[in-house]
């Protein structure tokens, strides 16, 4: 078995993200894909099962942790997903455009770069 890895930065703290991945009604706010399972760890990651293609059941794991330290305004994500051989590239592509979604709902425009990991950037933006 092998496994997909996407990440994503995001313009909110820890707490508020994990919400808007375990709470079906925060979910729909951002996503067309509704997870059949969802299940908290908890040490800051959401596992989803998600119905992928009409019959695929896929695994996901939301790693949720702070972008730096100077701030925690900023967090990121990393979405793992366990896949097949054969379904990769398909899977890829599905799980980037599920961190798309959750990045646009967040940040709307804004991909956060390296260079703009500091605390008064962050602070300004709420």
């Amino acid at each position: 078995m092998n496994f997909v890895r996407n990440k994503i930065r995001l313009k909110g703290d820890m707490n508020h993200v994990i919400k808007h991945l375990t709470l079906y009604d925060a979910i729909i706010k951002w996503s067309k894909v509704v997870p059949t399972q969802i299940d908290k760890d908890q040490f800051q990651r959401v596992d989803w099962k998600v119905t992928y293609d009409g019959a695929h059941i896929i695994d996901c794991q939301f790693h949720v942790m702070r972008c730096a330290i100077k701030t925690e305004y900023c967090t990121e994500v990393h979405l793992v997903a366990m896949v097949s051989e054969e379904d990769h590239a398909q899977i890829d592509v599905f799980s980037k455009a599920l961190l798309e979604a959750l990045r646009v709902h967040y940040n709307k425009a804004w991909v956060i770069g390296d260079n703009e990991l500091n605390a008064s950037i962050f602070r300004e933006s709420y």
